[in-house]
């Protein structure tokens, strides 16, 4: 199973500080708890998440801004259609919409 792959006999706790020392997850905190994540792997920002009570507050904003600062080359980032929100924080950074990807139904 591949939970238990990446898990390898390791607590949860570890494995987030290692994805977080290697820089493939960012982490929002607010004073007490993770607030938000963005998620880097193999040059692409592959998902940005900050809970509902933290939106409209800048945390996607600061957590896309450490990655691009980050010594990670991030290249591209993933918006699904229709999320504009996610699409125009990209754009906000000076990121161009460059793929569609199809799916037949």
């Amino acid at each position: 199973m591949l939970t238990e792959t990446i898990m390898a006999g390791r607590s949860i706790n570890e494995v987030l500080v290692e994805a977080v020392s290697l820089g493939s997850l960012f982490v929002a905190r607010d004073a007490e708890h993770p607030v938000g994540f963005a998620l880097v792997g193999h040059g692409v920002l592959m998902s940005v998440y900050v809970d509902a009570a933290y939106r409209r507050r800048g945390v996607a904003r600061e957590l896309v801004g450490a990655v691009i600062s980050s010594q990670r080359a991030v290249l591209d980032a993933f918006a699904l259609p229709g999320d504009r929100a996610t699409k125009s924080l990209y754009e906000s950074f000076g990121w161009k919409a460059r793929l569609l990807t199809m799916r037949a139904e």
